[in-house]
């Protein structure tokens, strides 16, 4: 499997829209189907955390190399 997202109201012109999975699994040796898990709002949730922290890490790494 690939990796590559599952689209859902995307847009060619502003280039947005959302990922609803992502190609996970199928039949060994057969192109008959492929599958995913559905993204809802508990990973939204999970990547607004992730980014929050990282987001705070960045900004406590600077804040403390301005006090050096």
């Amino acid at each position: 499997s690939s990796g590559g997202p599952w689209l859902n109201r995307y847009s060619n012109t502003s280039g947005l829209g959302y990922v609803r999975s992502v190609t996970s699994h199928g039949p060994a040796k057969s192109t008959a189907y492929i599958q995913g898990p559905y993204f809802d709002s508990r990973v939204n949730d999970l990547f607004v955390a992730a980014n929050n922290d990282w987001k705070t890490q960045i900004m406590d790494d600077w804040t403390r190399s301005r006090q050096l």
